[in-house]
């Protein structure tokens, strides 16, 4: 299943000018205070959980989400091609 890293910055941003604590958004998303948690900690969460903050919030979603756990698992993976003039230590 896909995760996704949400900004948690914008998200706290976005939840105090609309007077929102952050159990009222959590309730409005349809998840527990402890997964909201996840967020401002800046953990991966679901799809489902993303769409719930982005309801809550009356944002679209991708307006909200940093990377991806894909996104996340090429860039580990990438390596770094030596350039041409790179001498070999």
């Amino acid at each position: 299943m896909a995760k996704v890293v949400l900004n948690a910055r914008l998200i706290d941003d976005i939840r105090t000018r609309r007077g929102l604590l952050k159990k009222d958004v959590a309730a409005k998303a349809g998840v527990a205070p402890a997964t909201l948690s996840l967020v401002f900690s800046g953990r991966p969460v679901g799809v489902r959980v993303a769409r719930g903050v982005a309801r809550a919030l009356r944002v679209p979603v991708s307006a909200l989400i940093v990377s991806t756990t894909a996104e996340a698992g090429v860039l580990a993976k990438q390596e770094v091609e030596p350039q041409a003039g790179d001498e070999a230590a």
